[in-house]
Order: structure tokens, then C-alpha cells, then sequence
């Protein structure tokens, strides 16, 4: 198999596409379609990230390999495709794969060989949950391009015919870029992806996170990581009714982090984080950058039909088309007063919100030397609410850790 694996995003014909390199894929398709496997082999041998691409604004999505399936390719093609790197998972528009697709055309001398070999084993269930978020955190990071680009998301079920820890690369047209990702090889600990995305033009773009079925956590931003950075966790609904919306919260929250990795920022964050201290401290240092990012302060009238007039949120920033964003900031008394269910509660209940962005220490101090992991604390606290069957009424809620 190819050293190098790629996943092909490309399924419509976006209005800025590349004329010659849209020329390019058709004469694949062609190929295929024509059973020529001679310049098929040598097509995808010169550009071998096509190897799954699908004819741009094509009806049925087949692959070559498909095609090959279709066709009753001699033995020798379809081993030659699947070294190359063809996918025996990923299905065309009627969700057929390579293998149903040989049955129904009656090629039983290559069905067995189209038969799926899954190196990396994941409850079906579990795998659709890490897809989704892997999904959501894409159109967080590039929603604008993905939608544009009319372009298909990795399907991570392809990824489990790969070794463990075998990386595929998922470029994203426009982005200069894309997503590196592949299944984490450690023993013992819960089904896990780990992602890197960055654009090759912007620098400090660089984001490396870890998906799992209930949770996403960043782990890298810019050229930092580990404590040099706030921690990051995403916590979202497993249907979110508004991608687009999903995108604008995603990068409100994404904007907060970085912004907070700055070094003077970080080093005037660590001297307000001091036993005692307040959130209000927290939230000066923050207050600039959130106002920019279009958030108002203590907003009063987003709990009228509640009754609670004095109930406010930190911050709030409303969309356009309905619904927005409440910002919370704590510090001392997140844990001990729930203070951190309390500002779920009120973005659940409040008609105007449907996203929490929730700032909170990610370790506490206290004056006999105990530590409190708070960001911990907080994000185990909050998923339970985000469990598949056991949503909240909030699309999703950003933890972020200073």
C-alpha cells in the first residue's frame, strides 16, 4: 500500500476551480469508466491522492475502484489499485461499496478479493460519534472553503482498513492546507483521532487536537502546546440544526484561545490567576478582545421570559438569523458553587443563545497549597450533558482553560 494516503475531497465543480486540474480528474473518470486500465494505473501512479476521486459534479460517486468493480477488472488491476491506496470501505451514492458492487454485476472471481479487511476495530457506534465530531470541528476550522469548495468529508470507516496510527492527509482547496489525521496506536485508552490542520500561509495557524465520541481537545495552537497554551475542549450536540452558526461560535471560541496565547496576555492572565482573585480580574484582560469580537457586557433583557431580570451572562453576541453566543468567565467558586452548571443552565434556558462559551482556571490554588484541576472537573461535568440521547438544549459549549 502507498506510503503516503490521501482522502479526495473534491465532489462538485466549485465556480473558482482549477480549469486543467478539473480537466485532469474527468480524464480519470473516463479512464475508468472505459475500463482503459493501462492509463488509469499510470494516471494515478503520477498523482496518487486521486486514487479515491470521484468525477467532479458526477451523479454516482464511483471511484475507480468502483469502476474496476463494475467493469470485472482482471485480478492484477484491482490489486493494483487497492496497493495503491483504493478504498474497500468507502461507498458510491447509493451506499454500495466494491464488493456489492461486483456481486450485483456478477464478478465473483474478484468479490472475495473487494471483501473489507478492517486493521482498526471500532464499535460502529463509537465511530460514527468520533466522525461527527471530526466533521464539526472541520467546518469549524474551514466551514467558508467546505461549503464553497463543494467538498465531502473524510469518511473514517476508510480509515479502519489502515494500520493503526497510518496517517491520511485531507487537503482543503483554498485552505493552502488541509488536515493530517489518523487513529491514535495507544494501548488501553479510549477510541481516540488525532488531528493537525494548518494553513501553509498563515502563520501560528497550526491547531492539533483529539477527537473522541463525546469531546474534542486542542492541544496545540500556533507554535505552542502543552502548558504554554489555555486549554481547549469542544463539546457539541450529535445533530447541530446550523453549521454555519456552528462555525461563527467555533471561531469566536478559537479567536479567544489564541488571543490568550499571546505572551503578554498569557503572562498578565497567570499574575490575575492568584489565590483570592476574582473573575472580574480575568475579564479585564479579556474584556478588549471579546468587545472586538462584537460581544456586549452584562447584557439584562436575555432571561425576561424567566422572570429573572437580574439573571445576565458575561457576554453576549447575538447571530443575524436568531440565536448567539453567552460568554462566561469564572474563576474561584466555579466548582464549589457550580457555577459552571449554573452558566449551562442559563444558556439551556435562554431563547436567545444556543452556544456557551465558558472561561474557567485550569487549575485552582488554595492558600493550604491544595490543587483543584478545574478544567478537568469542568469538562467532565459538562459532557454528561452532550452524551448521544442525553443533549442539552445547547448546540454546543466551548471550554477554554487558562
Amino acid at each position: 500500500m502507498s506510503d503516503q494516503m490521501y482522502w479526495d475531497g473534491v465532489m462538485g465543480v466549485p465556480e473558482n476551480a482549477n480549469a486543467d486540474a478539473l480537466a485532469m480528474r474527468h480524464e480519470l473518470a473516463d479512464a475508468a469508466k472505459s475500463a482503459d486500465w493501462n492509463k488509469l494505473l499510470t494516471m494515478i501512479g503520477e498523482s496518487p491522492e486521486l486514487i479515491n476521486a470521484i468525477r467532479p459534479g458526477g451523479n454516482f460517486h464511483y471511484t475507480p475502484l468502483h469502476q474496476a468493480a463494475y467493469s470485472g477488472a482482471p485480478v492484477a488491476v484491482i490489486r493494483r489499485l487497492l496497493d495503491l491506496g483504493a478504498s474497500r470501505t468507502l461507498k458510491n451514492r447509493d451506499g454500495e461499496t466494491a464488493q456489492e458492487i461486483a456481486r450485483r454485476r456478477g464478478h465473483a472471481e474478484i468479490e472475495k478479493l473487494l471483501a473489507p479487511e478492517r486493521r482498526v476495530q471500532i464499535d460502529p457506534d463509537v465511530l460514527s460519534r468520533i466522525q461527527g465530531q471530526f466533521h464539526r470541528l472541520i467546518r469549524g476550522r474551514a466551514n467558508w472553503l467546505i461549503e464553497e469548495g463543494c467538498i465531502r468529508l473524510p469518511d473514517l470507516e476508510c480509515l479502519t482498513e489502515l494500520e493503526q496510527g497510518k496517517r491520511v492527509w485531507f487537503a482543503v482547496p483554498g485552505m493552502h492546507g488541509g488536515f493530517l489525521y489518523w487513529f491514535s496506536d495507544e494501548k488501553g485508552t479510549e477510541a481516540c483521532l488525532c488531528v493537525e490542520s494548518w494553513c501553509r500561509v498563515a502563520d501560528g495557524s497550526e491547531r492539533g487536537h483529539l477527537v473522541y465520541a463525546d469531546r474534542v481537545m486542542q492541544t496545540m495552537t500556533g507554535n505552542a502546546s502543552g502548558d504554554l497554551i489555555p486549554a481547549f475542549c469542544v463539546l457539541s450536540n450529535t445533530n447541530l440544526p446550523n453549521l454555519l452558526s456552528y462555525a461563527e461560535a467555533y471561531s469566536a471560541a478559537d479567536s479567544i484561545v489564541e488571543f490568550m496565547t499571546q505572551p503578554g496576555i498569557f503572562s498578565d492572565i497567570s499574575r490575575a490567576n492568584v489565590v483570592d482573585a476574582t473573575s472580574h480580574a480575568i475579564q479585564i484582560i479579556l474584556k478588549p478582545h471579546l468587545q472586538h469580537l462584537g460581544f456586549s457586557s452584562e447584557q439584562t433583557d436575555l432571561f425576561a421570559a424567566y422572570g429573572t431580570k437580574s439573571l445576565r451572562p458575561d457576554y453576549f453576541r447575538p447571530y443575524r438569523d436568531g440565536g448567539g453566543i453567552l460568554i462566561e468567565v469564572e474563576r474561584g467558586k466555579t466548582l464549589e458553587n457550580n457555577m459552571d452548571l449554573l452558566d449551562l443552565w442559563k444558556c439551556h434556558i435562554c431563547t436567545h443563545a444556543n452556544y456557551l462559551i465558558i472561561i474557567v482556571p485550569k487549575i485552582r490554588n488554595n492558600k493550604k497549597g491544595n490543587r483543584t484541576l478545574v478544567f478537568d472537573r469542568v469538562v467532565n461535568r459538562l459532557t454528561a450533558f452532550f452524551q448521544y440521547g442525553n443533549e442539552v438544549n445547547v448546540d454546543a459549549a466551548f471550554v477554554i482553560g487558562y
